[in-house]
């Protein structure tokens, strides 16, 4: 294997990292989403229920 194809399969394997990294990413992002839902979900139930006692 010459240096031109080692090349090509390092470059190819970075490309497929950066890939999975993204992915990664995203799904990180999409459970954020819904973490930073429940959590106001959860601060409008709270304030509500101050708000009812007090």
């Amino acid at each position: 294997m010459g240096i031109t194809d080692r090349v090509v399969l390092r470059q190819l394997d970075t490309q497929r990292q950066q890939t999975r990294t993204i992915t990664d990413l995203e799904h990180t992002n999409r459970d954020l989403a819904t973490d930073l839902r429940d959590t106001q979900a959860l601060t409008r139930d709270l304030l509500r229920h101050i708000e009812e006692t007090a």
